[in-house]
């Protein structure tokens, strides 16, 4: 479970006896009981939310491509009434790290973050364990799963607003004026490919060059223009991107590759 918690009761009899004074067994002495209860620090794991198993928590991230890098966040809380102090333990990885302080100490009811980034260098699902345990807490050992997939494409979008992927969003426009983003395309395949967009019979976009070829590892700037002569709202306009794989001179293998969708907020 996420809390594990250890409390002990414990009780005693005060008695306070005057020397030299009356021995009636009623007024001669005080006594009463003293009782208290004592708690371990303890930690609530508020995120992540999956469990591999019973004991175990996963962290999952979604797929990833190779040198992009996303961040998930591990959140504890202190739900207790002492201080409690977490201590994380973790081996070095290619393609997962955790940031920040890897010791914390937690007053009562408070919350904090713990940051884990992932960011690929192989194709494929990856694993990654983080140990973490409450000081002074013997019965709070624990071991979060972290697990991600890297994913490659042979052509990959550089430089696009807002660091996008495979989305470019425009923002508002002025009516009959154009607006131009630059980008870059990068060949990441095996082979050289020769590319072609199609905008989908849509006339207020125009991608330049619309036609052309990329050797393997090499990038290519392009442009992309919006131009409208009327208040409307474009939203997921997705422009058609096909590829011809050059393997051999006498052989061309076509494929239909990717969407590229774009976003344009509503005109005023």
């Amino acid at each position: 479970s996420d809390v594990y918690k250890r409390q002990a009761q414990y009780s005693a009899i005060f008695e306070a006896i005057v020397e030299n004074g009356e021995q009636n067994l009623k007024t001669g002495k005080l006594v009463f009981d003293l009782r208290g209860e004592g708690a371990l620090p303890t930690l609530k794991l508020e995120k992540p939310k999956d469990w591999a198993d019973e004991r175990t928590p996963v962290l999952k991230f979604p797929p990833v491509r190779i040198g992009k890098t996303q961040t998930l966040p591990i959140v504890l809380k202190n739900d207790g009434h002492v201080p409690a102090t977490i201590n994380f333990e973790v081996q070095p990885h290619e393609s997962f790290k955790f940031l920040g302080l890897t010791n914390y100490t937690f007053v009562p009811k408070s919350y904090q973050s713990f940051n884990i980034e992932f960011r690929p260098k192989t194709t494929g699902k990856l694993e990654w364990f983080v140990l973490m345990n409450t000081v002074h807490n013997q019965y709070e050992q624990s071991k979060i799963l972290v697990t991600g997939e890297g994913y490659a494409e042979d052509i990959i979008f550089e430089g696009l607003p807002q660091d996008r992927e495979d989305e470019i969003i425009f923002g508002d426009c002025i009516i009959s004026q154009e607006k131009k983003i630059r980008f870059n395309m990068k060949n990441n395949s095996k082979h050289p490919v020769s590319f072609a967009w199609s905008t989908n019979g849509l006339e207020e976009f125009r991608i330049i060059p619309r036609v052309g070829h990329l050797d393997l590892g090499a990038s290519k700037q392009m442009l992309i223009i919006f131009k409208s002569d009327k208040a409307n709202k474009l939203k997921q306009v997705p422009l058609q991107l096909s590829l011809i794989h050059i393997s051999e001179p006498t052989r061309l293998l076509s494929i239909s590759y990717a969407v590229f969708c774009l976003k344009k907020k509503k005109e005023d």
